[in-house]
């Protein structure tokens, strides 16, 4: 924050409090990006109710970017390619890490039937309220789609 003795430097030495001030501005905004975008993910996917709130993380993520770009607007340019340069190193160890950590969760593929071979024989409701048996649909063309049931 610049004080009244800062208003009187000129130069390099206002340069510097002005940048300090605008690194400061950017970091907390990248901060509330990164940690209302974590929380979505760790909080709002991991309970199915919570789906109505996630509103208030794209708010926040949009807040946490604007804050971040004035900050980075304002800074000098010697600035803005380090900053750069460790924004893209950060991002991309926090994608490997999610994609590592969600990849390691994934259900075990013991027991799955592969491509092209024979599925067991299982039935369910019909949407005329029947019960339908894959049996039924022996040596004919058929597709099935099972999807996440709670989004």
């Amino acid at each position: 924050m610049m004080q009244v003795s800062d208003i009187e430097k000129t130069g390099p030495e206002r340069v510097a409090v002005h940048a300090v001030g605008s690194r400061r501005l950017f970091w907390s905004g990248v901060g509330l990006a990164l940690v209302s975008f974590l929380s979505y993910f760790g909080f709002t996917l991991s309970q199915p109710g919570s789906a109505g709130l996630t509103w208030v993380h794209e708010v926040l993520v949009v807040a946490g970017a604007a804050v971040a770009f004035i900050g980075w607007w304002r800074l000098p340019p010697r600035h803005i390619t380090r900053i750069g340069t460790g924004m893209a190193v950060t991002v991309s160890a926090l994608l490997l890490g999610y994609v590592h950590i969600y990849s390691s969760m994934l259900p075990s593929t013991e027991g799955v039937i592969e491509v092209g071979r024979q599925a067991p024989d299982f039935s369910l409701p019909g949407p005329n309220g029947k019960e339908v048996r894959l049996q039924a649909y022996l040596g004919k063309p058929l597709v099935l789609i099972f999807y996440r049931g709670y989004w």
